[in-house]
């Protein structure tokens, strides 16, 4: 557990203001306010991977951002609200929703806001999802979040939000952590399509399908050159499961493995064709295209191209063979 901000270390006249500018500095303009000029807040967060659960505690604390404050910056997320206990006011867009202890809410931070909670041990937590993330449409998250408690997934997320949100400390650790903060996208993800008709339902999976490919494909050519990539630092660094990532994966032509290992033989063979054959190594340019054993990259090489590196580098390169 992090400590964000708590208000009590100001004068009670100036904890709105603190706090008003702490958010301003953290990027996301929100104007704070306590009901009562004696109330003050404190704000923790915890790190899930990519994703931050937040805690904001406080009797009476109102979160506004009006116009102004998304004309200044409007982080294309959402937050996914869990009250831990008191009651709350949420108005978003043309939504306003007033609930108690244990219910799921949505906050979209690219349009005007304004949350306000009730009651003398009053707790909100949010679990920030990105844009990117979800891979809807604002329009389709939008209008999830005005029916949040008809979907038939509500209980599941509302259970296992309200799990994170009881032992963030224990549940935050390690590599459990981020396989947590995945789970969770998953399941807003999911409750989120759950909502919508069956033909939006449809073209929501094929956009998150879409949006999540792309994501992998530019991974995958950022680390190329990796030797330790695969499956499992693919899907950790991209906050998603193995499974899913294969899942993701099915329908090409080639495996996951496959892909890698040609687009890594289609950069060496570039990389031989354009240097010197006195310039470097067959094992250098083989390690640098994230192959540890020179002698498997010159098999595969040979298996792919039908003729060995040396061969392919003196008939496409000035120069005589480079001593390996």
């Amino acid at each position: 557990m992090a400590l964000l901000f708590d208000t009590s270390a100001f004068p009670a006249g100036e904890r709105d203001d603190a706090l008003t500018d702490f958010f301003s500095a953290a990027g996301v303009p929100i104007r704070a306010t306590h009901r009562e000029q004696a109330n003050y807040s404190v704000h923790h967060y915890w790190r899930f991977g990519a994703n931050d659960l937040f805690l904001a505690r406080g009797a009476g604390l109102r979160l506004a951002r009006g116009p102004h404050e998304v004309r200044v910056a409007a982080p294309e997320a959402i937050r996914v609200g869990y009250q831990v206990n008191g009651r709350y006011k949420l108005s978003t867009g043309s939504h306003d929703e007033s609930r108690s202890t244990g219910h799921l809410n949505f906050t979209d931070l690219t349009q005007p806001c304004e949350f306000t909670q009730y009651g003398q041990q009053a707790g909100a937590m949010s679990f920030q999802v990105g844009y990117d993330q979800l891979g809807f449409s604002v329009e389709l998250v939008r209008d999830a979040g005005r029916v949040l408690q008809s979907s038939p997934l509500y209980g599941l997320l509302q259970s296992h939000v309200a799990r994170l949100c009881h032992t963030p400390d224990a549940l935050a650790q390690g590599p459990a952590g981020t396989l947590l903060g995945d789970a969770t996208i998953d399941l807003v993800r999911a409750m989120i399509a759950s909502t919508a008709p069956a033909e939006s339902s449809r073209r929501a999976a094929a956009i998150t399908n879409e949006t999540m490919h792309a994501q992998i494909i530019t991974y995958l050519r950022t680390h190329l050159r990796d030797p330790g990539l695969g499956a499992e630092q693919i899907a950790s660094d991209l906050h998603i499961s193995v499974r899913h990532l294969y899942r993701l994966w099915a329908n090409r032509d080639l495996t996951l493995a496959e892909w890698v290992m040609a687009e890594r033989l289609e950069g060496a063979k570039h990389a031989l064709a354009g240097q010197p054959a006195q310039s470097t190594t067959i094992r250098a340019v083989a390690r640098a295209w994230g192959f540890a054993d020179s002698t498997h990259f010159s098999r595969r090489f040979r298996e792919t191209y039908g003729t060995s590196p040396d061969d392919w580098r003196r008939a496409n390169s000035p120069g005589h063979a480079a001593p390996r």
